[in-house]
């Protein structure tokens, strides 16, 4: 049984998040510039992936954590 691989559950479901996550930073940031107001330094503009982008951190750990290196590596090379 250790050459077999295990049925995950939401192995998909996190693989696809993670997959849309980074397809969607790459696309939506150099398009739109997302302004923010800061109250004592002022307009801060940056593009927009820059909000997207952290969150595919998440379902990188998540990846990690839970499903082991070896799946993670491969749904990065995804």
């Amino acid at each position: 049984m250790p050459n077999q691989l295990r049925a995950y559950r939401y192995f998909d479901l996190v693989m696809t998040a993670f997959v849309v996550v980074l397809v969607c930073s790459n696309l939506i940031g150099p398009a739109k510039a997302a302004t923010l107001d800061l109250p004592m330094i002022g307009a801060v503009t940056f593009g927009a992936g820059v909000l997207f982008f952290p969150v595919s951190y998440i379902f990188g750990d998540i990846l990690t954590e839970v499903y082991g290196y070896a799946q993670a590596r491969r749904v990065i090379w995804a």
